[in-house]
């Protein structure tokens, strides 16, 4: 566009970087895409070139990751979003089946990027970031960002931890260990926009709510961690596990 001079526009496949490969960049952005990708090793292959093109300290950066982990939830969860309360189980749970079988995007468990961090050496840390916002829908229940960097990125400072499995957690005693200057991780915290899909896809598959009282007390949503982080002048950063349990980790 006329009095843009310092961009460039190619149209290539995101694996063909060969004419990039002498060229040296601070970050490298494959945003909302990769489900479109043909496989796994396709993706693990353009990981592997974009480390080689950051320099020291940069970062790559894959967003709006469909999580593998939640699928079979994600699938239940549009069922039952247009399904009757009283519908037959069964009937439900052949739907479920039949959209599992017809899903042909990429879908990627944050397992894959901790171990493509592990095994490829351009990389030494990674980071799951649920995405965040305070609104109930597709995106905040079952996407994920993916930051993986090339410089090691030391947490300052000790660590306090809370696990939600075990005691009530209070926003205050968050709110204490960082003001002293501490860093947070809490675990074992049920993801508030879930619950309700994980308790009728259970009741539907006859599986046990494997949520106990004690964390049913502590359940909340990620934008809620990341409100309070803000509001003491910390990042905050939100993975879900396959339970649909949150891990928080709050720092410098």
């Amino acid at each position: 566009a006329d009095g843009i001079t310092n961009t460039e526009v190619y149209c290539k496949g995101a694996g063909d970087l060969a004419e990039f490969a002498d060229r040296k960049f601070d970050t490298i952005i494959i945003n909302s895409v990769i489900h479109f990708f043909r496989d796994d090793a396709y993706l693990l292959d353009v990981i592997r070139q974009c480390g080689k093109m950051l320099d020291e300290g940069g970062c790559l950066f894959i967003g709006d990751v469909r999580n593998y982990d939640l699928l079979e939830l994600f699938h239940a969860s549009v069922i039952f979003a247009g399904a009757p309360e009283d519908a037959d189980p069964e009937s439900l749970r052949q739907r479920i089946r039949e959209r599992l079988e017809r899903e042909k995007e990429l879908t990627v468990s944050p397992a894959f990027f901790k171990a493509a961090c592990r095994i490829l050496p351009e990389y030494s840390s990674v980071r799951i970031q649920c995405k965040e916002s305070e609104y109930d829908n597709e995106l905040t229940r079952f996407r994920y960002d993916v930051t993986l960097q090339r410089a090691v990125t030391d947490e300052a400072g000790d660590t306090v931890f809370f696990d939600g499995a075990k005691t009530k957690i209070e926003d205050s005693e968050l709110e204490q260990a960082l003001t002293a200057g501490k860093n947070v991780r809490v675990t074992n915290i049920p993801h508030g926009y879930l619950l309700d899909s994980i308790r009728r896809f259970c009741d539907v598959e006859h599986r046990n709510f494997a949520f106990s009282d004690q964390e049913l007390q502590n359940a909340h949503i990620p934008h809620h961690y990341h409100a309070l982080a803000e509001r003491c002048g910390y990042q905050c950063c939100v993975e879900t596990d396959a339970s649909g349990r949150m891990d928080i980790r709050i720092g410098r």
